[in-house]
């Protein structure tokens, strides 16, 4: 059933599995050329699957499938087609990951350890700079839609965009274009619309995430990260996160 109870048939998010299929399409073709195809792609579908959470056509979870199946299906029909005619596969363009200023956009997921909250979607713009070989500075710019119920009754969704500042990490390994990240970030969030069940109009966020990238090119990257982050909305709004990254490198 649908969260404004208008069809049975919310799982999973067919907008947003086209989106994220268009987004993926529209990366592997082009991201050899420039990075930024891939980061307006992602950020493009991303606001999709928001707003199909936003508008309460969908929860974060039937979201959250419908880009899995967008990504997964297209990267499938990607490896098949390269099987059958010998293309190029994309690990043959390998670059040494080093550390270097970049800006990135993820696409994730929040776990909230309150039953009183749904699973949520986040969209995070994220900008490095290094300072020292292994550590630097990180400022992030993100939004997320978080279902919120109570007594089996759905309310608005907690809808919210902050800024968060703190330090970074990254260390290369083995292969040769891996490498291990990590950032810390505190900052400001704000209640976009105040919702029935949560009134406050502010709030201190903080997150630490841990991931790995690969590096495909000197200029275009990707990254799987998962996390802890919290809100003192309702006192403390806080769990797991998960999310995927394209990376512009300069």
């Amino acid at each position: 059933m649908r969260p404004d109870r208008t069809g049975n048939n919310s799982f999973p998010s067919r907008h947003t599995s086209w989106a994220f299929t268009a987004s993926t399409i529209l990366s592997n073709e082009l991201y050899r050329y420039s990075p930024w195809w891939s980061l307006g792609a992602q950020a493009a579908s991303t606001l999709v699957g928001a707003q199909r959470v936003a508008t309460r056509r969908h929860y974060a979870s039937d979201v959250l499938a419908g880009a899995a199946l967008g990504v997964a299906s297209t990267e499938l029909s990607y490896f098949i087609c390269r099987k059958i005619f010998g293309s190029d596969s994309p690990r043959r363009y390998r670059m040494p990951n080093d550390f270097r200023m970049s800006v990135s956009m993820t696409t994730g997921a929040s776990f909230v350890f309150d039953r009183r909250y749904r699973s949520g979607l986040t969209g995070t713009i994220d900008f490095r700079l290094p300072i020292g070989e292994h550590w630097g500075w990180s400022v992030s710019g993100f939004g997320a839609t978080t279902p919120i119920k109570i007594k089996d009754r759905l309310e608005r969704p907690l809808n919210i965009a902050g800024i968060r500042t703190g330090a970074c990490g990254h260390a290369g390994l083995g292969d040769y274009s891996m490498a291990a990240e990590w950032k810390a970030e505190v900052g400001y969030a704000r209640n976009l619309k105040v919702t029935d069940y949560c009134s406050a109009g502010g709030a201190f966020t903080a997150t630490a995430e841990g991931g790995l990238s690969m590096r495909l090119t000197q200029s275009f990257g990707c990254r799987a990260s998962v996390g802890y982050s919290l809100t003192t909305f309702d006192g403390c709004k806080h769990g797991l996160t998960v999310g995927v990254s394209s990376i512009a490198v300069f």
